[in-house]
């Protein structure tokens, strides 16, 4: 029911809007209008078409069917993470972004979800692609502190304000004065995501300046489940 009334909610405005852009590419001669009206329409579809996604995404990681953090196995954070990072080189050096990563090389074990975990890097990694801008420098991190494993991901953008800060998990929210095409979900996601694995979001101020959000995974004892591809 929730996600009904979300997709209704959020989908109604892009679709207004393509209808609207559309229904002027028809009633216009003037090829820069028509061209103008185009773009309107693409933008839009685009918007729809990643909170569609995302919306999917948040519902699936509430399913009720989904094991718990206790019912999950043991995977080694020290190999997922470095590999979702690595996914996304391509992407960022067609943004101009300076993507790295900073990891353990020791196993980092922990309950957990591989899918999920992907899922949690891919939205953090996106939100500060699309936060910081091109030029950027996100830096994804593996550390440990005492008894957890701590995943970070800090940009150098603009930062978010300490008012701001507490608001970022929330489902919608969107920084005021940010970019209006972000679907404010990346970083609901990523909360919905954690609390699965027991773990903990935190938002904070980077060394740099821009945003840096850690997750914050209590470390697991054994072996890490074997995979095959």
């Amino acid at each position: 029911e929730r996600f009904i009334a979300d997709a209704a909610h959020q989908l109604r405005t892009p679709l207004a809007g393509i209808q609207l852009h559309v229904e002027s590419f028809e009633a216009s001669t003037d090829p820069g209008q028509r061209t103008e009206a185009l773009g309107h329409v693409h933008r839009l579809a685009a918007r729809a078409a990643r909170t569609s996604a995302q919306l999917l995404a948040l519902t699936r990681t509430q399913a009720p069917d989904l094991p718990d953090h206790d019912g999950m196995e043991v995977i080694d954070l020290a190999t997922v993470v470095p590999e979702a990072v690595a996914m996304r080189v391509h992407q960022a050096l067609a943004l101009g972004v300076d993507l790295g990563y900073e990891g353990l090389e020791s196993p980092c074990t922990v309950r957990g979800d591989a899918l999920q975990i992907q899922e949690i890097i891919d939205n953090l990694v996106d939100n500060a692609f699309h936060y910081a801008g091109r030029g950027c420098t996100v830096t994804v991190s593996l550390e440990r502190d005492v008894d957890e494993f701590v995943l970070g991901v800090d940009d150098d953008g603009p930062g978010v304000a300490d008012a701001f800060l507490a608001q970022l998990g929330e489902r919608f929210f969107r920084v005021p004065g940010g970019d209006e095409d972000g679907t404010g979900l990346g970083l609901a996601i990523v909360e919905s995501i954690a609390e699965r694995h027991a773990a903990e979001v935190a938002f904070l101020h980077a060394p740099s300046g821009g945003l840096r959000v850690e997750v914050r995974f209590p470390a697991a004892t054994g072996k890490p489940a074997e995979t095959t591809h």
